[in-house]
């Protein structure tokens, strides 16, 4: 398992969507990730556009939160947010939406301006064993 994952953000459109991909240019909407892991958004290759946000959408509640730390912005690099997963024992609390008990899959938000306030809400799908 990766200590990091880069999830590039590398184009969108007028009804707020966002084309996330990863190192390999897949699909990164969900990406697939590991308890502690950190990951990085970097946006990649679009111009004028801005990330306001990325906040844990599916929590109603701190303990159901999946990030330890941030996510925020990267000092001096505008165009980067950093965040990492709780580790094994921190995510024990959040309900797993997986029928296989191996995976929680959940969704985040990434508020973003680009000729007007937008949002988009990708998925991350945690690997617990």
């Amino acid at each position: 398992m990766p200590k990091k994952v880069t999830i590039y953000v590398t184009g969108y459109d007028t009804t707020g969507h966002l084309t996330l991909k990863d190192a390999s240019d897949h699909s990164a909407d969900p990406f697939a990730a590991y308890p502690g892991q950190k990951i990085r958004w970097k946006i990649s290759g679009v111009r004028h556009f801005v990330i306001d946000n990325i906040v844990d959408k599916s929590a109603k509640a701190p303990a159901e939160e999946v990030f330890a730390n941030g996510p925020k912005p990267v000092k001096f690099f505008s165009r980067s947010w950093r965040g990492t997963l709780k580790d094994s024992t921190g995510l024990q609390g959040i309900a797993l939406s997986d029928s296989s008990g191996h995976f929680i899959n959940y969704k985040y938000k990434i508020i973003w301006r680009k000729g007007g306030l937008h949002t988009f809400d990708p998925g991350i799908r945690i690997r617990l064993q």
